[in-house]
């Protein structure tokens, strides 16, 4: 879960204003490119490893199972809602209405 504390918030946000700002700059010319995709994923990638990894089964789960709540939250935050707003436009898929 991604709600940490508003202190650790403070320290950690700074930094990633600063890469956000170095990355869209990279960017500017396409923000949806595959070029942006390829280095958010650099940077997940990086920062997971960095962070979690020490060479142990363990370690190597808890990557997978960290990028995998992040990928969660995402979804639930971010495209759940957007999915909501398609069926309430487009109606559901009839095998998921219950009669």
């Amino acid at each position: 879960m991604p709600y940490i504390k508003q202190e650790y918030r403070n320290q950690i946000d700074p930094v990633i204003d600063e890469l956000l700002d170095v990355v869209r700059d990279i960017a500017s010319e396409n923000p949806f490119s595959d070029k942006i995709c390829g280095i958010a994923n650099y940077i997940v990638t990086r920062v997971a490893c960095e962070l979690l990894n020490n060479n142990s089964y363990d370690s190597l789960s808890n990557i997978v199972k960290t990028l995998e709540c992040s990928k969660l939250e995402v979804v639930r935050r971010l495209l759940d809602p957007y999915e909501d707003l398609a069926i309430a436009k487009n109606a559901d898929i009839q095998s998921f209405v219950k009669t």
